[in-house]
């Protein structure tokens, strides 16, 4: 019986290794792009992160606020720039950071360790650099912010967590001791300044003398009366206001 190679009319079969490396080559291609998009995406991002950022300071509060939108969409390239405007001058502004920023707190709950590390790391590096210039009126925002993020970051494992918790936790005590300096400064402030509140007036009780009047011959007859003589008188304005003897005409 001739063997099936020797008929030249046979098909051999296929090599069973060539599916596996059309499927390699295709994984490469397809993780090459991914690689590829997730790199023009950050450029891009970037790109218009710097553009918006560019001159903030001059326009007007409409038109920050309208910015602070855009950056916040963003996603997280957008955190430490929404982060700096918590010091704005105009509190508008200031208020519409903190409520973009929770915001972004509230949507990183369904991340996944990784990731949610990431971004209360991006938000903890930004509230460094500012901690030290928060107004004393804007330091409550802050510290709902940083109560958050150890809420989220206190029950969490891993090592990436914990550095986070740490974090926010130093970032709040600087926090408060920021503001109870704030308030050792007033307070010795106000206890430098003269009081205002007016001293009780002290009134001295009027002492009381008889006055003995002279009858006409001359012998001393006392009379039930009194003189009030205030302390601080003198004896010579008393003896004016009332003669001590009468004489006969």
């Amino acid at each position: 019986m001739p063997h099936i190679h020797d008929n030249p009319f046979t098909i051999p079969p296929a090599s069973r290794r060539r599916p596996f490396i059309v499927s390699l080559k295709l994984l490469v291609v397809v993780v090459g792009l991914s690689a590829a998009l997730a790199m023009t995406q950050s450029t891009v991002r970037r790109h218009w992160l710097d553009r918006w950022a560019s001159g903030f300071g001059e326009l007007s509060v409409d038109e920050q606020i309208e910015r602070l939108s855009r950056i916040h969409a963003l996603g997280d390239y957008g955190t430490e720039t929404l982060v700096q405007r918590i010091i704005a001058v105009d509190d508008r502004v200031a208020t519409v950071a903190v409520e973009l920023l929770r915001e972004q707190q509230a949507a990183w709950v369904s991340r996944d360790h990784d990731s949610l590390a990431a971004a209360h790391h991006r938000l903890l590096r930004g509230l460094a650099e500012i901690v030290e210039r928060v107004p004393p009126s804007r330091i409550g925002r802050v510290e709902q912010l940083l109560n958050q993020t150890i809420i989220e970051c206190v029950e969490q494992r891993g090592e990436v967590m914990q550095a986070a918790y740490r974090q926010a936790n130093e970032l709040l005590s600087r926090v408060n001791g920021s503001v109870d300096a704030e308030r050792l400064v007033a307070d010795s402030q106000d206890s430098r300044m003269p009081s205002l509140v007016p001293l009780p007036v002290v009134i001295a009780r009027a002492a009381v003398r008889p006055v003995t009047i002279e009858t006409a011959d001359g012998s001393p007859d006392p009379v039930v009366a009194a003189q009030s003589v205030v302390s601080g008188i003198s004896s010579k304005q008393a003896t004016r206001s009332l003669p001590r003897t009468y004489s006969n005409p």
